[in-house]
Formats: structure tokens, C-alpha cells, sequence
């Protein structure tokens, strides 16, 4: 039942919750503003657990200065640490991302 909190600059938005499957479709879109091009987009991406804690599968960091000149749609390996950062852990997240001014 996975779902992924998206974190930039001070800003928050989670997806739905995808109950019973391994390979999620959230197909959502989130507008978050950018205050510097040395924010980090973090997506952390969680399995949702009635009776207890959500179980945290990894997370991934995306610079802005990769959005600047180009759209991403990519896989991104998630990876151990909190931040997006660590050891690249089993699994991955496609991400659509583009940067507007």
C-alpha cells in the first residue's frame, strides 16, 4: 500500500494511498514553489500499515539544478537515507518532474 511524500523547500505534499500492489499509478501533479536553485526535491516513498507504523521503503533527491534546462521522466533507485541520499536500496520510483519560472 505504498505512497510518496514530496518535500522542497519547505513544502509538503503525500499521494494517495495505493492499497494491494507492488507497481503504483498515482498519475497526481503537484505544483511546489522553488525559493532557490539549490533546493533538493526529496520523494520519500512509504508502505501504509493500519495497525502500525508506516514502514519507510527509501527515498530519493533530486537537485533542481537537474530541472533547470530539461524535464525530467525518469526511474529514480531509491535510496536509504532519509535525505534522498545513502546506500541505493532494492527498488525505484518514476518521476515526471519539471521546472517552470
Amino acid at each position: 500500500d505504498p505512497y510518496v511524500i514530496l518535500r522542497v523547500a519547505g513544502q509538503e505534499h503525500k499521494t494517495s494511498v495505493v492499497r494491494r500492489t507492488l507497481r503504483p499509478d498515482w498519475d497526481e501533479s503537484f505544483c511546489m514553489h522553488v525559493h532557490s536553485r539549490d533546493d533538493v526535491l526529496v520523494a520519500a516513498c512509504y508502505d501504509w500499515d493500519f495497525a502500525s507504523a508506516h514502514d519507510r521503503l527509501g527515498a530519493v533527491a533530486v537537485p533542481m539544478t537537474d530541472l533547470l534546462h530539461q524535464d525530467v521522466d525518469k526511474f529514480f533507485p531509491l535510496c536509504d537515507g532519509d535525505d534522498g541520499l545513502g546506500p541505493q536500496l532494492q527498488g525505484a520510483v518514476r518521476l515526471r518532474l519539471s521546472y517552470r519560472a
